[in-house]
């Protein structure tokens, strides 16, 4: 069983909609666990490992996969330190979890390689299916500027097959 909300606190962020608290007597017979993000270099280890070997221009292959898990990873720290938000701003609506990171991967690679979208619409459709189509405007506008800015032109050395 896992619980999102910690079980017997009160969502006030209104981001697990449908859940309800815990009843104190279910939750005094589980263990408790909070659970943080693998470190840096052990997630950009497990991209660069669930990446196929496909065919990438201007770099070798290795050099590609392990920039591109860096980028990522980077773009993935960027929207988590917008979703904990800062002192002032309002934080955004959504973050990018570690599956949500492998699909978003998986997904450029699909829309980088298809070769009918430039890298820009590439980037916008993986991120849409990801992750943006279920959050407000602003949080998703948030979310692709910050991906844009860290992936750069990591994408454009991908080729159609």
């Amino acid at each position: 069983m896992t619980d999102n909300i910690r079980g017997m606190t009160d969502d006030s962020s209104g981001l697990y909609l449908g859940r309800h608290l815990q009843d104190p007597a279910v939750m005094d017979r589980c263990w408790k666990l909070r659970m943080e993000y693998i470190d840096a270099s052990a997630e950009m280890k497990l991209i660069e490992s669930q990446i196929p070997d496909i065919e990438v221009h201007g770099m070798t292959l290795q050099t590609w996969k392990k920039e591109f898990a860096l980028r990522l990873r980077k773009a993935a720290a960027k929207v988590r330190e917008a979703y904990n938000g800062t002192p002032g701003v309002q934080p955004i609506e959504a973050t990018i979890s570690t599956r949500v990171l492998l699909r978003l991967k998986d997904l450029l690679i699909i829309s980088g390689r298809s070769g009918r979208l430039s890298v820009r619409e590439a980037l916008n459709w993986a991120l849409r299916i990801a992750l943006t189509e279920a959050v407000d405007r602003t949080s998703a506008l948030t979310i692709e500027k910050i991906v844009e800015a860290e992936l750069g032109d990591i994408c454009t050395h991908l080729t159609a097959p």
